[in-house]
């Protein structure tokens, strides 16, 4: 990600990573306002229809069809580019959980 986030942005790959694990996890930044078209990526194996990625969701097109509408008011949908149909999902609503 931060490769990519380097070149798109044509910026420092220490300033990529501060993005990719500072800003877009806490929602300062969409990830579609700095990489328009997506990530290039190489799926080593999806084999769920939802998987877990560092803070984000990876879904294949299955899992999209059947929860993207319902999820598309709290985050963004980020096409991965790479010989499968995934989507990467960044929530943007986050709520504070209650003390007990």
């Amino acid at each position: 990600m931060a490769k990519q986030i380097a070149k798109e942005k044509e910026s420092s790959f220490n300033e990529a990573v501060k993005i990719a694990m500072d800003d877009f996890p806490r929602g300062k930044a969409k990830i579609l306002d700095v990489v328009e078209n997506g990530f290039n990526c190489k799926v080593e194996q999806q084999d769920y229809d939802i998987n877990l990625f560092s803070s984000y969701l990876v879904l294949n097109k299955k899992a999209y069809t059947a929860i993207g509408n319902h999820l598309q008011g709290c985050g963004e949908f980020v096409p991965l580019n790479c010989e499968k149909e995934l989507f990467l999902f960044n929530p943007l609503i986050c709520i504070s959980s209650d003390k007990i």
